[in-house]
């Protein structure tokens, strides 16, 4: 653990029998599909939303609470049967949560995290369900206020989906610095335009054309951009935030793939906290490339057979590992070839 680090440790947490990540820069995890990868990201996002209940309510009951309301929305009630959380910070401070049977039974603080709030970007399809989210957020204030006993919203939804909605559509007026808006004008670049709001909806402006389409009827890898757009347009990646793209290659060619890595690299420059779940060789190669660029604390670790682990604590024999893992496919189509040719 090098001075400065923020260290994530799981144990027994959903599919997970262990996992121990480095969260002070630009995490990545790579590994196949259903190795446990987003449950890191999911586990995190908990922890940080129900440590700022913690400061807010000062109380370790209200942070169980909000733990276990958490478990609730991002792991549908099935966390752990038994297992923990534990964040350090410089090796002596640090958080600990405990969980049996799917329920929160200690919050121990050990410090004020740095962490004001956690974004989990799951999807660039989160646009195609802005009107929908909209109406949900609609039918919720309408209960809050005629229901005289302020019974709570009860409707189930997918609470990732819907506090990334909130991040992306409500505005806040806010003054960024100058070197995160060089890279919000990089993203709007990137997609020849950027989303605006035109009464009370969004659409994807080209300015150079004086062209506007629907958010429906924009193509899905401009989508991502915009996410990203929009989420530093209002003041949520900074220095106080934590943010989890969980596999952002989805939908995007190579080349913005590639365009995508250098974004998160710069914005962790910014000391802006990034963690990014992919199974992409692409992107994995442009955030190792772009990490060295842009000098940033750069960490990747391979999810196999229950673990998130670092290759003997070295980038380089990780990566070594991770490849061969996801060139595995490559090695089974050379197989069929050969089946043929016999």
């Amino acid at each position: 653990m090098e001075k400065g680090s923020i260290v994530l440790t799981l144990e027994n947490i959903g599919m997970l029998k262990k996992a121990q990540v480095d969260i002070g820069g630009l995490s990545v995890i790579a590994g196949e599909n259903d190795e446990g990868k987003s449950t890191v990201g999911k586990a995190l996002m908990a922890l940080i939303k129900a440590e700022n209940t913690f400061v807010e309510k000062t109380s370790p009951k209200h942070a169980k609470q909000s733990f276990n309301r958490l478990i609730d929305l991002l792991f549908d009630n099935q966390m752990t049967e038994k297992g923990y959380l534990n964040l350090e910070v410089n090796r002596d401070e640090f958080y600990k949560v405990t969980i049996v049977e799917n329920e929160c039974i200690s919050f121990d603080r050990g410090f004020s995290s740095r962490f004001s709030d956690c974004t989990f970007v799951p999807s660039p399809l989160i646009w195609d369900l802005y009107n929908f989210f909209s109406s949900v957020a609609v039918l919720e204030v309408e209960n809050r206020f005629y229901q005289s006993n302020q019974n709570e919203f009860d409707f189930k939804y997918p609470y990732i989906l819907w506090d990334l909605y909130r991040k992306i559509s409500i505005e806040r007026p806010c003054l960024i610095r100058g070197s995160i808006q060089e890279i919000k004008e990089y993203v709007q670049e990137i997609m020849s335009g950027f989303f605006i709001k035109k009464q009370g909806k969004y659409v994807f402006y080209k300015p150079e054309s004086d062209f506007q389409v629907s958010i429906m009827n924009t193509a899905t890898g401009i989508k991502s951009f915009g996410i990203l757009q929009m989420l530093i347009q209002n003041d949520y990646m900074t220095e106080n935030s934590f943010t989890i793209f969980d596999e952002p290659e989805n939908h995007l060619h190579a080349t913005w793939q590639v365009k995508f890595a250098e974004i998160l690299a710069r914005l962790v420059q910014n000391h802006v906290c990034i963690m990014v779940n992919t199974h992409s060789p692409y992107m994995l190669e442009a955030l190792h490339k772009y990490g060295k660029k842009y000098a940033i604390n750069t960490n990747f670790y391979l999810a196999d057979s229950g673990k998130v682990e670092q290759i003997d604590n070295d980038n380089s024999a990780t990566l070594e590992k991770i490849y061969k893992k996801l060139n595995q496919s490559f090695i089974s189509l050379d197989e069929i070839l050969d089946e043929e040719e016999e």
